[in-house]
């Protein structure tokens, strides 16, 4: 059969029928307009030649008569994200709106330019800058752009003193930041929440886990924790620039202007008036005596027994 009349594409014409592209079978006479970059009409003035409604001349990806209503800005194309800008930039046929509509809280102000487009705000307030708005931010002075909220208490983890625990009112009795609801030492303030023994019960407030917990609420004591056992207490201070270069935690007394040792202390704190100079620091320790028996100085940050080079009496 001579080659110009083959029907090689299926599409019904032969090349001598005016197929002008016998290898395409969507390309024929009189056939419609596809959208697809392509002239389909073989007797359609101008061929081959793509309409002007089936062009990307941005280069956006997206033809004219697939709904590019600016097919000179790339950045104005269907499922572009809507911007606050005025302009319709998705050819949705609105503009400024996001999915939930265009002012869902009908506040006047348009969803894409509203820092809470479910709650009305017209003043769109926002305290923090977060660019969440005060009527619905839930750290209104707090950034938490994110919005999280772990424990579903309206209190945005970003200011919630108690993040896996509902607390809506954020009591704090102790007002060390963590909340009651969530606090191991409710009465006792205990920012840190260090528990050694791991029973649940703060260190601070812990008096049965062997360890004797240091804390200060006037610079003029030396004080502690008045744990169950003790029935007197040891108190070693020093340099602790001198314990860096010696290693020694118990210093003699008077072998530097911090050194200082006290015996046998009925109660759970010690006046101590001595303040290093400027530029020095002094550290405290405390063992407690029971039976007449001293305890240790505990481990240092490495784990090891602090030696006791120095003990009381």
């Amino acid at each position: 059969m001579p080659a110009n009349e083959l029907n090689a594409d299926g599409d019904g014409f032969r090349v001598c029928q005016g197929d002008c592209n016998d290898a395409n079978a969507s390309v024929y006479p009189g056939a419609p307009q596809l959208c697809d970059g392509v002239n389909n009409d073989c007797s359609a003035p101008g061929w081959p030649a793509v309409p002007a409604n089936e062009l990307d001349a941005d280069g956006d990806g997206f033809r004219v008569c697939q709904n590019d209503c600016n097919d000179a800005n790339p950045n104005i194309r269907p499922n572009a994200v809507e911007a606050c800008n005025g302009i319709d930039d998705n050819c949705s046929g609105q503009f400024d709106e996001d999915a939930l509509g265009v002012d869902t809280d009908s506040d006047g102000v348009r969803n894409a330019c509203d820092n809470c487009d479910t709650v009305p705000n017209a003043s769109q307030t926002d305290s923090d800058g977060d660019l969440v708005g005060n009527a619905c931010d839930n750290c209104v002075t707090v950034v938490n752009g994110a919005q999280a909220d772990t424990d579903g208490d309206t209190r945005g983890d970003a200011c919630d003193n108690c993040r896996l625990a509902p607390n809506l009112a954020q009591d704090d009795f102790d007002l060390d930041g963590a909340g009651d609801a969530c606090d191991n030492c409710v009465f006792d303030s205990n920012g840190g929440q260090g528990d050694s023994d791991h029973d649940g019960d703060g260190d601070r407030c812990d008096v049965n886990d062997g360890l004797i917990y240091l804390y200060t609420t006037d610079r003029a004591y030396v004080e502690w924790q008045q744990e169950t056992g003790p029935t007197s207490w040891n108190v070693y201070e020093g340099s602790l620039a001198v314990l860096r270069t010696t290693g020694s935690y118990t210093q003699t007394s008077g072998s530097n202007p911090l050194a200082q040792r006290t015996c046998g202390v009925a109660d759970p704190f010690l006046l101590d008036l001595g303040d290093p100079a400027v530029g020095a620091v002094k550290f405290a320790l405390v063992t407690g005596v029971t039976g007449g028996v001293e305890g240790s100085l505990g481990t240092n940050s490495a784990g090891a027994p602090r030696a006791n080079t120095n003990p009381c009496p």
